[in-house]
């Protein structure tokens, strides 16, 4: 899968990882009596755990790749810290720790939940099997691309409130951009803009953009409310 777009989400997940190593230089100093601003102490905590450092290198490369194991090595890498902080407030019994502690094991429960919540989007799941012969299924909503003027007819294949998964009827290479699209649904049409985010080998995955105007024109929002009331699935 290649991503053309990521979500605040995931850079924001990028940047928790790398705090989380200040986080700690934080910790360590405290302990110490010592600092935090100094610079040699916080690049000796880091080559001083090599194996955090690949849990994190990992994590990061795991996370801007939106893979499915994005939230479990996230998991590990937030434990690893927590366990090194926590373990200082065993040995200190310093309150101050402690509630540091706390408020890590809190944003980080949030981070990880945050990013869950972004990996079970339709953009990054087709739906199907690659190189599956049976695709009579996904012709229930058909819909019409318009990329800089190229209509691209196809299916959707997956889809929630925020996106879709489209299957071309023919094969495509190299779509990217914004685009218009109109779904057809029970002799209706739905209209509405969108940017590729995802491509997959077979299909891609389309972020739905709000309208500009304000026209009575039916679009992705209301077509999902529609599908969502009726329990309807593809």
């Amino acid at each position: 899968m290649k991503i053309f777009k990521r979500n605040l989400i995931i850079y924001n997940t990028v940047i928790y990882i790398i705090l989380s190593f200040v986080y700690l230089h934080v910790c360590f100093s405290l302990d110490a009596d010592i600092s935090a601003l100094n610079l040699e102490r916080f690049v000796g905590l880091i080559t001083g755990l090599p194996l955090l450092l690949i849990i994190a290198g990992f994590t990061i490369v795991s996370v801007l790749l939106v893979n499915t194991t994005s939230t479990f090595v996230l998991s590990i890498f937030s434990l690893f810290i927590f366990y090194k902080t926590f373990s200082i407030f065993l040995i200190t019994y310093d309150k101050f720790q402690l509630v540091l502690n706390f408020i890590y094991l809190i944003t980080s429960f949030n981070i990880i939940i945050l990013m869950r919540d972004e990996l079970s989007k339709a953009l990054y799941k087709q739906n199907y099997t690659e190189g599956a012969l049976d695709v009579g299924a996904y012709k229930k909503m058909q819909i019409k691309l318009n990329i800089n003027g190229k209509i691209i007819e196809g299916s959707i294949t997956n889809f929630d409130e925020e996106g879709f998964v489209v299957k071309p009827n023919e094969n495509y290479d190299n779509l990217r951009g914004k685009l218009d699209f109109a779904v057809s649904f029970e002799g209706n049409s739905f209209d509405g803009t969108g940017i590729i985010v995802t491509a997959f080998k077979e299909s891609i995955g389309i972020l739905v953009t709000k309208r500009e105007d304000s026209s009575s024109k039916l679009g992705w929002s209301e077509l999902y409310s529609i599908i969502f009331k009726r329990n309807y699935s593809i």
